[in-house]
């Protein structure tokens, strides 16, 4: 099992069908075989926004789900000024190629002023394996390079026997570590 996180934030985005956008997401680059299996988004909800947020893992290439790592009822969302971060990790999504992903956080319920989930970012590239993606009622993302979304402990498995090294090192508010293959640290 490997975990990584990007815990720098200096900005907030508004999801919501008419509040900006309804997907904030990170999008990753050449994510390798395996099972995401849980992911936290840092959250807060702006007056009485009803419904559930949904956190997708999404091919790139199609926009297809690859899967639902799980949902929350946004009334538990903690309203402002607090931040929280949330877990989502009901059901594994299964990385069956290597290719670029994105995990999202998505919002189609609000609609009106002060009935919103504010959604933290960093103004700056620290994660240095994807950067932040931005759907706005479709059809096409919105891309910021020097930019990421601001998530913690995504945690993942890779298959046994899967020839595969990650390192992350050096990176303000980034955990490092190195994974070798055959699922272990």
């Amino acid at each position: 099992m490997a975990t990584v996180s990007q815990l720098l934030s200096d900005n907030t985005w508004g999801l919501g069908p008419l509040n900006w956008s309804t997907r904030m997401c990170e999008r990753f680059t050449s994510w390798p075989i395996s099972q995401i299996t849980s992911h936290q988004w840092r959250l807060m909800r702006t007056g009485l926004a009803v419904g559930y947020l949904y956190c997708r893992v999404r091919k790139v290439s199609d926009d297809s789900v690859i899967g639902t790592l799980g949902q929350i009822d946004v009334s538990t969302i903690v309203a402002s000024p607090s931040w929280q971060y949330y877990t989502f990790n009901t059901t594994p999504a299964d990385i069956l190629e290597v290719q670029d992903i994105r995990i999202t956080a998505e919002y189609y319920h609000g609609g009106a002023t002060n009935k919103y989930i504010h959604f933290w970012d960093y103004g700056s590239d620290a994660y240095a394996g994807g950067y932040e993606s931005q759907y706005v009622n479709g059809p096409n993302y919105n891309e910021y390079l020097t930019r990421d979304a601001t998530w913690k402990d995504l945690t993942w498995t890779l298959p046994s026997g899967q020839p595969y090294i990650k390192r992350v090192q050096g990176i303000p508010g980034m955990r490092s570590f190195s994974q070798m293959g055959h699922g272990g640290m």
